[in-house]
């Protein structure tokens, strides 16, 4: 099943094309609300693309089971991290089917480089998606007001060839939605299994992204794809 709808929405590299970001959205919402993040980052990562596709429609409990934009099932806002929600699987299956349509874009002699990076749902399935159950070599997650989805059986199912993948965690003190403490937490979750984590906290930051988290994205992943500014 592709969960991905397809009208598929991207933004070409400014220079040579090295990697491919992939920006996930949150429920409810559509790829194309990403574009002026993807336009902003792109300035500090000339040599990046940037891929914001939209989730299909499915059923959501959480909304009395309307049909909604959405990457899984949710139930609840209550804390979500050991259930394994519908369409889960489907999706991360779905995103790597889409990275490997992308690697066929480069270049021959490029040695490509993926990120995933999310809001919210989003943040969940690029970590679940790059970290468990990808089998190609990952550069970056960037999780922004995002949690870990299914932590039931994460110690045995992290990718070891992403184990040493570098995690951005981006989260606002005063999010009433996915709660700060459930980041901390899954931080702290993933500190404890050796994962190379590192957590951003935003003062009265809500649940939303501000310019202050894409300027430390942004310097994030340009040292990481040894990128420099337009």
């Amino acid at each position: 099943m592709n969960r991905i709808t397809r009208k598929l929405l991207s933004l070409p590299a400014l220079k040579a094309h090295k990697s491919t970001i992939f920006l996930l959205h949150g429920l409810g919402d559509i790829g194309r609300s990403y574009f002026p993040i993807a336009e902003y980052l792109r300035n500090k990562l000339p040599n990046s693309k940037f891929v914001m596709p939209t989730a299909g429609k499915i059923p959501v409990t959480l909304n009395m089971g309307i049909p909604m934009n959405a990457w899984y099932d949710i139930e609840t806002l209550k804390s979500r991290d050991t259930k394994e929600p519908k369409y889960l699987e489907s999706s991360a299956k779905s995103l790597i089917r889409l990275m490997e349509s992308e690697s066929k874009l480069f270049e021959k002699d490029v040695d490509p480089q993926f990120v995933f990076a999310g809001f919210s749902q989003g943040a969940a399935l690029s970590f679940f998606t790059a970290m468990r159950r990808c089998e190609r070599k990952i550069a970056a997650v960037a999780m922004l007001s995002g949690y870990l989805i299914k932590q039931q059986g994460i110690e045995k199912d992290l990718c070891g060839i992403n184990k040493e993948t570098p995690v951005l965690m981006c989260h606002g003190d005063s999010d009433p939605v996915v709660l700060t403490e459930w980041g901390k937490s899954s931080y702290e979750k993933l500190k404890k299994l050796g994962v190379n984590v590192k957590f951003n906290l935003y003062n009265g930051l809500q649940h939303s992204i501000v310019l202050k988290e894409l300027d430390d994205l942004g310097s994030w992943l340009a040292q990481i794809l040894n990128q420099k500014k337009k």
